[in-house]
């Protein structure tokens, strides 16, 4: 450390803090041509006195030798900013050379001298003294601040104007002493240099290392980065201080959630709540103006934290963090990513709503849940502040400037063993603004009894279903383009295709229709299914066979006779005149009754015609063997048998296929199997739906679906037979769908158009939205996760 003589203006290098004398540090604001290391070093003393920043040099030096002090230390001269070292020990040193010194001297040389008491407070605030981001250490540090206005006549001490400071500062008058300052939150030391200003965007950040007592390396040129770095620095040093995060502009109620069921199911238009006066706030520059970007869970710089002055650490915080039961893990940073483990509870409604881009005038649904911080605001009751954060793709939030401090939860409902069951771990990164482009699909609504699970999707575009885009890399061509899974377990759920039917324009202009496919996948009741099925088409064909077997003709004829005349003495046979086959009775089987050297002579066939023909045919015999002859003759004519290019009697009775189901497809092995062959086989999908453009609805249910299925049913099932149709029976998986599909352009140009779809999927037997049965709340979209509801009460 280096200090200048006050009285003859030597300048003297002290390596050891021991050695350091007593000393009077001068507390300025810097201006036009203040002298330097080198120039005093350099410059003749008389060249020296006549430059601007010499004068309170003098005037310090000089208040020094009166208060019996023989050293002093000016920052601007007694520091050599052409060495990087010297300069970033200096910075990391400054509070606590400021806090060691006897007294300190503040310069405000834009008070003027003489004032009033009454115009001491007015003056002082208008002071740029105020305003500027180093001089807060310097008020803070010290044990005694002396204040002199212009000509270097005294105001006050810190002491003496302490409630005047305070309410210029914001300040509590407590932690003006340094001996204080461990005692502020994190959000109450950053709240104090919210409004100030530096030359440079890293000292922002350089000028806080002593109020926080971090040590960092110093590198000018990285601009807002310095501030990040100190956050994490300061995350480092107080992990359990979660007022770090809690920065933005503090509301009741988070002004994005959804307004209710009819928003959330496409009945009425998505819109931003009214903000109420609670949250009006007198600085409109707080607003978001890029409404789509989504920050991480660090501050951009101070003025963030503006709001955050009353933010303290919850009391049993201690108990939260050093639970046995379930060790905590430190908040780290990984790349953009800040991960943590944090209480996180969902939202009811658990939607909010954003807009889009000026490009686009649309707003749309984000998935959102909240996420509590061990800390917050005593009021009457300790209320803890909550942060809404979107979910993005990957399972990564991103949050925006809001932060909600409400009753909701707060003390005592809400205690330290509560919040360490709700404990999860988040990442959380910033997310950049999404910029539409043509070809690209727009999810304006997504809501689903169940999660999408995963998706299948072609090289040419990147599915992000949690940022609610389906972004194409290059020009869209007619196919496939993405199939979701949705899934109950490994072995049940739905798929939906989306997939582009027409060919696209060669100018780019127009896009082909959107065509959805949907087919719900449940491989344990398709084999039952098929099973059931299989039995009873089994049943009825076999009794339609045995039906068919029934003889129109039947002719048994009973011989008697010599067994050397031949073998065919004591046969029995009989005569199936429709399809012209002999079976016989002793079991082999011949297509007439012909043998040679027996009781019929030469060889003779039976066509089986007319009934005369038979009549002779059995008199011969009979007549022929001198045996005894009996025949059972029809009571019917045989119908004449059909002509046939084949000479012989045996006809095989030609067997129709056995019809299929109209859901049978092939068996799968798990679900993952079935949605692949839904990726492939979209044209043909059990529902199915092409939209007309510019804008079209495609609505189902369960029972519109048993209706489509029995139709194809009608098909292959006899109507006798329909009641007792295992397939007639309403698929109950089939969910209820309402899919809306608009066509818009961006900027309105027709040479980029985008797919604005709606999406609102509900459980097997729930009726749509707007139907006379009204859909369950959407708390029971959340399953497992402790919600809240954020809807403001009904006046």
């Amino acid at each position: 450390m280096r200090l200048l003589n006050s009285r003859t203006g030597e300048m003297r290098h002290f390596i050891s803090y021991a050695e350091i004398p007593a000393y009077a540090i001068l507390s300025h604001t810097w201006g036009e041509d203040e002298v330097t290391f080198q120039d005093w070093l350099t410059l003749p003393r008389s060249e020296v006195r006549k430059m601007k920043g010499f004068q309170k040099i003098d005037y310090c030096c000089q208040q020094a030798v009166k208060d019996g002090l023989e050293w002093t230390w000016v920052d601007t001269c007694c520091i050599d900013k052409t060495s990087s070292a010297e300069l970033t020990e200096s910075i990391n040193s400054m509070f606590r050379w400021y806090k060691s010194a006897a007294v300190c001297y503040a310069y405000l040389p834009d008070v003027p001298k003489d004032l009033d008491k009454e115009e001491i407070e007015e003056e002082l605030a208008n002071s740029r003294w105020f305003t500027r981001g180093w001089t807060l250490q310097e008020l803070i540090a010290p044990s005694t601040v002396v204040f002199y206005s212009a000509g270097w006549q005294q105001i006050g001490t810190k002491a003496e104007l302490s409630s005047c400071i305070a309410a210029i500062t914001g300040i509590e008058e407590t932690y003006l002493d340094a001996a204080n300052i461990d005692r502020a939150s994190v959000a109450q030391r950053m709240s104090w240099a919210s409004r100030r200003q530096t030359s440079r965007d890293e000292d922002i950040a350089y000028c806080l290392l002593g109020i926080f007592d971090v040590n960092m390396p110093l590198i000018y040129g990285e601009g807002p980065k310095a501030f990040q770095r100190l956050q994490e620095e300061i995350m480092k040093a107080y992990p359990e201080d979660h007022t770090l995060f809690a920065w933005g502009k503090v509301v009741t109620q988070f002004s994005k959630h959804a307004q209710g069921e009819n928003q959330l199911n496409g009945l009425e238009p998505l819109s931003l709540r009214e903000k109420s006066r609670q949250d009006d706030d007198e600085d409109d520059e707080d607003e978001d103006e890029d409404d789509e970007s989504l920050l991480g869970f660090l501050a951009q710089s101070p003025h963030d934290f503006k709001q955050s002055g009353k933010f303290i650490c919850y009391r049993e915080a201690k108990k939260f963090f050093r639970r046995w039961d379930f060790p905590l893990t430190a908040p780290t940073i990984v790349g953009r990513t800040t991960r943590l483990d944090l209480p996180l509870v969902g939202a009811t409604p658990p939607f909010a709503v954003c807009r889009l881009d000026e490009s686009l005038p649309i707003f749309r649904l984000r998935r959102v849940s909240i996420v509590v911080l061990v800390c917050g605001r005593q009021d009457e009751v300790f209320k803890y502040v909550t942060i809404p954060l979107l979910i993005c793709t990957g399972g990564f939030y991103g949050r925006t400037r809001e932060v909600v401090v409400n009753e909701l939860i707060s003390t005592p409902s809400v205690h330290y063993d509560l919040l360490g069951r709700w404990r999860s771990q988040i990442v959380v990164e910033r997310q950049p603004r999404y910029r539409p482009s043509a070809g690209d699909i727009i999810l304006r609504r997504f809501v689903t009894h169940v999660p999408c699970a995963t998706s299948i999707a072609i090289d040419e575009v990147d599915v992000s279903i949690d940022d609610g885009v389906i972004k194409a890399r290059s020009p869209p061509q007619p196919g496939h383009i993405v199939c979701l899974t949705f899934e109950y377990s490994k072995m049940a759920g739905f798929g939906l295709a989306i997939a582009r039917m027409d060919r696209v324009d060669e100018g780019g202009g127009d896009l082909g229709s959107l065509h959805f496919s949907l087919m719900t996948v449940d491989v344990e009741r398709d084999e039952k299914r098929a099973k059931e099925w299989s039995e009873a088409e089994q049943a009825r064909y076999d009794r339609q066979l045995e039906k068919d077997k029934e003889p129109e003709h039947r002719e048994v004829v009973e011989v008697k006779g010599d067994e050397s005349d031949g073998d065919d003495v004591g046969h029995e046979y009989t005569n199936y005149g429709s399809g012209g086959q002999y079976i016989e009775k002793g079991g082999r089987r011949t297509d007439s009754p012909e043998r040679k050297g027996g009781i019929f002579g030469n060889r003779h066939h039976h066509h089986g015609g007319k009934r005369d023909r038979l009549r002779s045919w059995a008199s011969s015999a009979i007549t022929a063997a001198t045996t005894t002859t009996t025949a059972v003759l029809p009571l019917r004519p045989t119908p004449p048998r059909p002509s046939s290019s084949s000479s012989s009697f045996t006809r095989a009775r030609s067997r129709s296929p056995r019809p299929q189901p109209p859901w049978a497809r092939p068996r799968f092995r798990d679900g993952r199997q079935a949605y692949y062959y839904l990726w492939d086989n979209w044209k043909t999908a059990p529902h199915r739906h092409a939209m007309a453009y510019p804008s079209d609805t495609w609505e189902m249910t369960s029972e519109t679906a048993a209706a489509e299925a029995a139709e194809a049913s009608r098909a292959v099932v006899p109507a006798s037979e329909a009641a007792n149709s295992p397939y007639y029976e309403p698929d109950p998986t089939v969910p209820t769908v309402r899919i809306v599909a608009e066509r818009m352009y961006i900027d309105n140009d027709r040479s980029q158009p985008v797919d604005i779809i709606d999406i609102v999927i509900r459980a097997p037997g729930e009726p749509l939205p707007g139907r006379p049965a009204p859909p369950p709340s959407s708390s029971a979209l959340l399953n497992g996760v402790p919600t809240v509801n954020v809807q403001a009460p009904a006046e």
